[in-house]
Parts: structure tokens; C-alpha cells; sequence
């Protein structure tokens, strides 16, 4: 009589059409499975994972998952004339008015340019707003970083306030740039 050995868990199982939905390694013990559905373990050997699959604890579990639709969201393909339009109005609004206007401009330029691509434009407030900070900001940063290099510089700080007392750090720096042959300060 050969010996009897312990079967444990593998994780090609998971991989197989039959198990994949379902199966999983249990926590505790190496020799067993865990059904996801049922919430039980199960000795972990091939031959125990089919029986499993045709008890009718499993198959009620199984019913309401398959009867269930899987929602797919579809995949919002903004075209790239329409990405940069968006990227240079927010770059105009960071550096010449507030991010509250941007509302305003983009009802605006969708009336006004309703013919044309300019229509499809969706700017608004947080939108914007991510565009400066997550997208406009990093460029920037890298590039005076890259400009400046080891060159010397100035950080010019200015703490203010202004008529409805809020108070405003203002700072700016200036570098020489040697590709211009100037002093530059940037904020």
C-alpha cells in the first residue's frame, strides 16, 4: 500500500477556469481551500475541489453571482485638441486670473465656439484646478529646476495682507540663466 501524503494548496488552481472564480488559499491550514461563495474550507486535492463544485451548497451560492451583470463603465477618449485646449486655458488662468472664472469661461467659449472643436471643451473649477497642480506644476518645476542647476539663487519672500484681511506669502526667486544670458525671477 503506497503512503498517504498531505496535498497542499497551489496556486495554479486559482488559475484554472473552474476554480478561478471562487477559490482561494485557506488562512490558517496549507492543506486546505477556501470557497469564497460558500465561505467554507475544503481539503485541498483536485478530486474534493470538483466534488464541491456539485454540491448544492455551492450551486445555491453560485446562483445570485451569475445572475448578476458586472457594470462596465465606458472609456472616456478625449480627443488631444481638445486636452491641449483644456491644458492652455488652464495655464491663461493660473497665471492671469482665479480658478473661480474658469466656470464662467467655459459656458462661454462652448457658445461662442459652438461650431467648432473649442464646443467639447469641459473646464471647470476642479478640473482645472488638477491640470495646475498635476499636470502644469511638475513641467514647470522640473524646467527651473533644470534651468537653474547649480547656479546660484534668490528666494524673495513677501508676506502681506490685503483690504479683506487675508493674509497673502508671495514668493518668488530669481536665478541668472546662462542659455539667455539674463536674470530671471519667476514666481
Amino acid at each position: 500500500m503506497p503512503p498517504k501524503y498531505e496535498q497542499h494548496y497551489r496556486e495554479e488552481w486559482e488559475k484554472m477556469s473552474e476554480f478561478k472564480q471562487w477559490l482561494t488559499r485557506a488562512k490558517e491550514d496549507s492543506t486546505k481551500a477556501y470557497c469564497k461563495y460558500c465561505k467554507c474550507d475544503i481539503i485541498a486535492k483536485v478530486s474534493c475541489l470538483k466534488q464541491h463544485i456539485v454540491t448544492s451548497k455551492h450551486a445555491k451560492h453560485v446562483a445570485p453571482k451569475k445572475s448578476q451583470k458586472k457594470i462596465v463603465f465606458p472609456k472616456v477618449h478625449i480627443q488631444l485638441v481638445t486636452q491641449k485646449a483644456e491644458c492652455s486655458l488652464a495655464l491663461f488662468i493660473s497665471e492671469h486670473a482665479s480658478t473661480l472664472t474658469v466656470d464662467h469661461l467655459s459656458e462661454m467659449c462652448k457658445k461662442t465656439f459652438s461650431d467648432s472643436r473649442s464646443a467639447d471643451i469641459k473646464l471647470h473649477r476642479t478640473k482645472c484646478t488638477n491640470i495646475i497642480k498635476f499636470a502644469l506644476a511638475p513641467h514647470f518645476i522640473s524646467q527651473l529646476v533644470a534651468d537653474i542647476g547649480h547656479n546660484k539663487f534668490s528666494i524673495l519672500v513677501d508676506e502681506s495682507t490685503d483690504i479683506s484681511v487675508t493674509k497673502i506669502l508671495g514668493t518668488s526667486i530669481r536665478y541668472y540663466d546662462s542659455s539667455h544670458k539674463n536674470i530671471i525671477t519667476t514666481f
